[in-house]
């Protein structure tokens, strides 16, 4: 299992140069176990695609080689990726020395995906701000053993965060990730929906009450009656990617 992150500057501490000097301030490395207390989803598969793909060219050389680790300069990335209208080619071409930190680099990965909402003035969110703040975004918040302890059930394109402590982007999906012992788990959805029949159809799946009543019965013993209750039973395990497929 592979992520990326910022890391540390040249000097093994939050100030360095511009650029990357080592090949190890923003890189690519081997999962590890922080212990990371959190795990970032966004509901939408491709966006995660997304995530995982441009971080990983961020972090990877030759384009690493313009981004170092600076907490007194962490906004410098967000600087230029914004005036490059978070286009990577436009980006890379630019070829424009900065410098990050690690919530600042995942913050900036996610706008060069497309997440308009976690735009920002100022600075950027932090590892104590994050969860609240990609919350509100519309990521899952995971905190299950099975996320943040191990690799197995990770998706390309979780953020693994410990507050006020690190976090880091997954590049590639568990081996359990979606099935477990052959069950398969519909993709979870965002956390603010109210209706099992809206989050159905975001995820792409038929949302109808037959459709429903087949779901209802991979999930639970008793008869799909439709009661509001049987309908929030099922939005929790989608929102917790537990739902089973019938």
């Amino acid at each position: 299992m592979r992520i990326a992150h910022a890391s540390q500057s040249e000097h093994n501490t939050t100030a360095g140069t511009a650029g990357n000097q080592n090949g190890r301030e923003v890189c690519v490395r081997t999962w590890y176990n922080k212990p990371w207390t959190v795990c970032l989803r966004h509901p939408d598969r491709y966006v995660r695609e997304q995530i995982a793909d441009i971080a990983e060219i961020l972090a990877t050389p030759p384009v690493n080689s313009l981004i170092g680790y600076d907490q007194n300069e962490r906004n410098s990335l967000h600087n230029v990726a914004k005036s490059c209208k978070y286009d990577i080619m436009e980006f890379i071409n630019a070829h424009e020395l900065c410098e990050t930190d690690c919530s600042a680099f995942v913050t900036c990965v996610c706008l060069f995906a497309g997440l308009k909402q976690l735009e920002y003035s100022g600075n950027a969110p932090t590892t104590s701000t994050m969860k609240a703040t990609f919350k509100k975004a519309g990521f899952n918040v995971l905190t299950d053993e099975k996320y943040v302890s191990m690799t197995d059930y990770l998706s390309k394109g979780d953020i693994l965060l410990k507050p006020s402590g690190h976090t880091v982007i997954v590049l590639e999906d568990g081996d359990k990730y979606g099935v477990v012992h052959s069950i398969v788990y519909y993709p979870p959805c965002a956390d603010y929906h109210i209706s099992i029949v809206d989050a159905l159809k975001t995820i792409g799946v038929d949302s109808s009450k037959d459709n429903r009543r087949k779901i209802y019965k991979a999930n639970f013993p008793d008869k799909y009656n439709g009661t509001g209750k049987q309908n929030r039973d099922m939005l929790e395990l989608l929102k917790a990617g537990r739902l089973v497929k019938p």
